[in-house]
């Protein structure tokens, strides 16, 4: 089984100063055949689990072009990779696409991905469903993709956001470990992270309220540059998907043993049904987007026409 490298952004750095250092001594074609190694993000999460369950599986080994899976620790560490060019793609969601339209950095979705987030309650505080949240707390990371379930599922089960107290709180783990020490009332947390709080009590997912934002993005340089690749990463994608439906069980234990996801979730993780390649739904995006404006988080008008490309379709 091939070993994901958890990359940082120094050591991004110091690969594309080493490649232009030592360019001259290269023969065109090395540089050439470098160039066309398609470069995709992925995390540690549910959406990722086809591209690394594809490149555990050598999916992407079958054919004439290099796909190199790149495993970031951070959403922050992926975004800055994209935007300095270190890779080519991501599992990402329509608020970094809308960050980046707004920010002059052209990106496109190329398809929807299969995010699961939950909203966790923790055991000491009695709450066993969404309309039990006024004047009860949520841990949340403020103006993301966490903070925009928490609204949408609110708002879908009929419970006022103000009513809600919410606890920002930035570092993914800290959220975690606040929930484990009840600390805070609630958290939405993706999975498998979810499924690893063994006393904690699921009161919403973000699949009954069909409110998924989550997507595949390549900057468009990459999509002009880099389309038969693309389509054979989709060809590895979907081969990825197929596996984990027909062989969910196994598609875990390589997650968990080759990953690096958490031993903890085992038990309670439960995969969706993964589907091909599509594109996500312009209801889904066009919500995200006016949640955005509302919030004032952009200033320029992003359609779902020039967010998305017709690349596979």
């Amino acid at each position: 089984m091939k070993k994901f490298a958890v990359i940082t952004m120094l050591v991004l750095v110091f690969v594309c100063v080493c490649a232009f250092a030592f360019g001259g001594c290269t023969k065109d074609e090395n540089v050439s055949s470098e160039a066309a190694v398609l470069k995709v993000a992925v995390l540690n999460d549910i959406n990722s689990a086809p591209i690394l369950i594809a490149d555990q599986q050598g999916f992407f080994d079958k054919g004439k072009y290099k796909v190199e899976i790149i495993l970031f620790d951070s959403a922050a560490d992926r975004d800055a990779a994209l935007q300095s060019g270190a890779i080519d793609g991501a599992i990402s969601d329509v608020l970094a696409v809308a960050f980046a339209l707004n920010g002059g950095f052209n990106v496109k979705i190329t398809s929807r991905s299969e995010g699961v987030f939950k909203f966790m309650a923790s055991a000491a505080s009695g709450i066993t469903s969404l309309d039990q949240m006024f004047n009860r707390s949520v841990a949340l990371s403020q103006n993301t993709i966490i903070e925009y379930y928490v609204d949408q599922m609110l708002t879908n089960a009929g419970v006022s956001i103000d009513s809600v107290k919410k606890e920002i709180v930035k570092q993914m783990p800290a959220r975690l470990e606040m929930l484990r020490n009840s600390q805070v009332d609630t958290a939405v947390l993706p999975e498998p992270l979810a499924s690893a709080i063994d006393d904690a009590v699921c009161i919403g997912n973000s699949n009954d309220f069909d409110i998924d934002i989550s997507v595949l993005l390549f900057t468009q340089n990459s999509i002009d540059e880099k389309q038969a690749q693309i389509e054979f990463f989709y060809q590895g994608y979907n081969a990825g998907c197929k596996y984990i439906n027909e062989n969910t069980a196994e598609a875990i234990n390589i997650l968990i043993s080759d990953c690096g996801f958490p031993e903890a979730a085992k038990d309670n993780l439960v995969l969706p049904t993964y589907r091909e390649a599509g594109m996500i739904e312009q209801s889904s995006f066009d919500t995200c987007i006016n949640w955005m404006y509302e919030r004032k988080l952009i200033n320029k008008t992003i359609e779902f026409k020039d967010a998305t490309t017709d690349l596979l379709y």
